[in-house]
């Protein structure tokens, strides 16, 4: 995936980036494994990765969101995008409770 990063651009990436960019490469590989799972949310079909108090989820562009809420046209719009319509999205997120 950095191979990629580099032809899209005429510098090397930073070590911050380097890291993102296999952070996000583990993330999509857990993601795709038979540990994760399609699954039905408020805002349509995501895949789901869980694990203790981690949690991804990933959204392709083919997928459309359930409905549009007010507080998501705003960012919608700023990035030039028709609503409902949406780039690859993954969160990454760890539900500590509250310590």
């Amino acid at each position: 995936m950095v191979q990629r990063f580099l032809l899209s651009s005429n510098r090397p990436p930073t070590p911050k980036v380097s890291r993102a960019i296999e952070m996000r490469d583990l993330a999509l590989k857990l993601l795709m494994s038979p540990e994760s799972a399609w699954e039905q949310t408020s805002f349509g079909v995501l895949r789901k990765f869980a694990h203790g108090n981690l949690s991804m989820m990933l959204r392709a562009p083919f997928q459309r969101f359930a409905s549009t809420t007010k507080a998501m046209k705003y960012p919608m719009a700023l990035q030039g995008l028709p609503p409902l319509e949406r780039p690859y999205g993954l969160d990454i997120w760890i539900i500590d409770g509250g310590k």
